[in-house]
């Protein structure tokens, strides 16, 4: 992983700000300093040198689970209502509707080089967890819920102009997938870039309804309503 939490604060640095870090503290030994962390389990984190300065990166410390060390990004597999309301789930159906064009833009800002059928499979997988009966739903948010649901590949990706895998992960806590759906308020939204399995780049992501507010875009018709069908 290319980048961590700072030991003792919540911003992600490099690993060159980490051995600035290990000499601003003067510190013989480097193995002596805190240990970076990692953003979305807060378990500790080791550097490991490059063949240049400028590719040092992070490696977990211990073994326990995170989900960065996985391939799969759908964390909602054990959240399904064990009580179906069906005004709640076409209230949450109908503010998708109502906010498509938004959350069309909002989605494409979350993973660069969007394509439509990257959209058509986020969409078809809430279906199948009933993502819209979570009784917990803030619905303003659930165009970060849909970020978790798939992978973003190259292949699948527009034009195939992603050159990296993209998933998406809420910050752990204790080392388990504690989302913000059973915690009554968002949790911390990361995006990891992976060659193959390889963590590469952690970018922090502001998780807020502010995207509802975008009135100057406007999407191409064909487009929302192949993702209108999937709702």
């Amino acid at each position: 992983m290319l980048s961590a939490y700072h030991p003792t604060e919540d911003t992600l640095i490099s690993y060159n700000k980490y051995l600035e870090y290990t000499i601003e503290h003067d510190l013989q030994d480097r193995n002596d300093a805190l240990k970076a962390r990692c953003p979305i389990c807060n378990d500790s984190m080791i550097i490991v040198a490059g063949k240049e300065r400028a590719d040092g990166h992070f490696r977990h410390e211990s073994r326990n689970f995170c989900p960065t060390k996985t391939d799969s990004a759908a964390p909602y597999e054990n959240l399904r209502p064990s009580e179906i309301n069906p005004d709640v789930i076409e209230s949450n159906k109908e503010f998708v509707r109502e906010n498509i064009n938004n959350i069309w833009f909002k989605l494409k800002e979350l993973a660069p080089f969007l394509s439509v059928d990257e959209v058509v499979a986020m969409l078809q997988r809430a279906k199948e967890l009933n993502v819209y009966g979570y009784a917990n739903l803030d619905t303003e948010l659930i165009v970060y819920v849909y970020v978790n649901l798939i992978n973003f590949l190259p292949r699948t990706s527009y034009k195939r102009r992603r050159k990296y895998k993209f998933l998406f992960f809420y910050q752990s806590d204790n080392n388990e997938a504690d989302l913000w759906i059973n915690r009554g308020r968002p949790s911390q939204l990361f995006r990891i870039s992976y060659d193959k399995k390889k963590p590469l780049k952690v970018v922090r992501l502001d998780s807020t309804p502010d995207y509802l507010n975008n009135n100057e875009s406007q999407a191409n018709a064909r487009i929302l309503q192949r993702i209108l069908r999937e709702i």
